[in-house]
């Protein structure tokens, strides 16, 4: 009986032995979730998160908050799922954010590669128009074209530009080189016109 009573004893113990692990261990599991949610979250900031997906990046930050109030009651299986939504909109986040640096920088280099272009094509322009004499109105009037036509496109563009909602680094910068182009080209388009009409009175003298 003795032997018995014995064995129940050190049963019972072992029982409470076990659950004691397993109430930590259980413990354990929502604070690693919870870290992991918090370095991805750090991760989506870096990525610029706040900029590229701030609905993704809200999402991620609340419900952290909230498994960080679930480990303070000590309902560890809600700490869990809040701090696995967290960690997969934070993880949303950030892949979103690099996506869509990644697309911006494109079209930055490609707005890049068009206005350097323009820039050359304006220069050749006038240096062969400058190179080109004796000036007559017609050769100023066709440069005069040409440059209005330029104008309008650039125009077109930094209207464009100016109308999209969406903000990248340089930007503002870019507007500015755009503007100069055009301005430069304006001055150009003047000139031309003048050099036509003196052209013309040389001609009816």
């Amino acid at each position: 009986r003795y032997a018995m009573k014995a064995k129940t004893i050190m049963g019972l113990a072992f029982l409470m032995i076990l659950s004691v692990f397993v109430t930590a261990c259980d413990e354990a599991i929502p604070s690693q979730y919870v870290q992991l949610a918090r370095q991805s979250i750090t991760q989506a900031k870096g990525a610029d998160a706040e900029r590229y997906a701030p609905a993704d990046l809200e999402r991620a930050e609340s419900s952290y908050k909230e498994a960080l109030l679930f480990i303070a009651d000590g309902d560890h299986a809600h700490a869990r799922e809040m701090a696995r939504i967290s960690l997969q909109a934070a993880d949303m986040a950030a892949a979103t954010s690099r996506q869509f640096y990644a697309e911006e920088k494109k079209v930055e280099k490609l707005n890049e590669d068009q206005i350097v272009e323009i820039e050359n094509e304006m220069a050749k322009f006038i240096a062969d128009f400058c190179a080109d004499t004796p000036f007559t109105e017609k050769k100023a009037i066709a440069f005069a074209a040409k440059a209005q036509a330029i104008r309008g496109f650039l125009i077109l563009w930094i209207g464009d530009m100016k109308k999209e909602n969406t903000a990248y680094d340089g930007k503002d910068k870019f507007l500015k080189r755009l503007e100069t182009v055009e301005y430069s080209l304006e001055a150009a388009e003047k000139m031309a016109k003048e050099v036509a009409r003196m052209a013309n009175r040389l001609m009816m003298r």
